[in-house]
């Protein structure tokens, strides 16, 4: 019988620490089975599944823990810049991959943009990761905050998309490409092109058009 997650459940684990139990705990590590830990859990399932993890009903309680660990000095930029697919909340309440985030204003971004954009973008990253408990203790400290979710991917600034692989249509826009430009017609004029490579872009240029 498999397990995807071999983790111990924490009351045998403290009965065996309890106990003493060293021989049973020595034959569990044996078969790969270990206590579960924020950092464990990070290491053995959410960075392997970082794009599918996230739902609504965890979206704020797995960004706090991850920030705890952040805070301790217990994980850094290597562990999330693994977790540049993970899904994020925007001011919208949907979850995006945090590659595809753009700090709100909350976040005192450098370049603020959120409101010429708020209306035709679903990007902004939701302020209710402010707002817990866990990331406002003590001094409020935004550049904290923006480093962590930085490290993630979420941008403060303009930035060049480039696109080496080939990229349907409907892709190639969630990216930001814009559409004047991707939805062309062949030299013939019979077909639409329906992918395209090689594609560079200026984030938030297809508003400017």
């Amino acid at each position: 019988m498999g397990c995807d997650e071999s983790f111990l459940n924490k009351s045998i684990f403290n009965w065996l620490n309890e106990y003493q139990n060293h021989q049973i705990k020595q034959w569990l590590r044996k078969l790969g089975v270990t206590e579960r830990t924020d950092l464990t859990f990070l290491h053995k399932t959410i960075i392997p599944n970082a794009a599918a993890h996230i739902n609504q009903a965890n979206a704020i309680d797995t960004i706090m823990k991850l920030f705890a660990l952040f805070q301790k000095g217990t994980i850094g930029k290597e562990e999330l810049s693994q977790l540049n697919t993970l899904k994020l909340l925007t001011t919208h309440g949907t979850l995006i991959p945090a590659e595809r985030c753009y700090f709100s204003n909350s976040y005192d971004p450098r370049l603020p943009l959120e409101e010429y954009l708020k209306t035709v973008e679903d990007m902004f990253l939701s302020p209710n990761y402010l707002r817990n408990s866990i990331f406002c203790t003590g001094k409020e400290d935004l550049d904290e905050k923006r480093r962590f979710f930085s490290f993630m991917g979420v941008r403060e600034n303009l930035f060049l998309i480039k696109c080496d692989t080939i990229l349907a249509t409907d892709k190639a826009l969630q990216y930001g490409f814009c559409s004047n430009y991707l939805l062309t017609y062949s030299p013939n004029g019979r077909r639409m092109a329906n992918a395209y490579s090689g594609l560079r872009t200026i984030s938030f240029l297809q508003h400017t058009i």
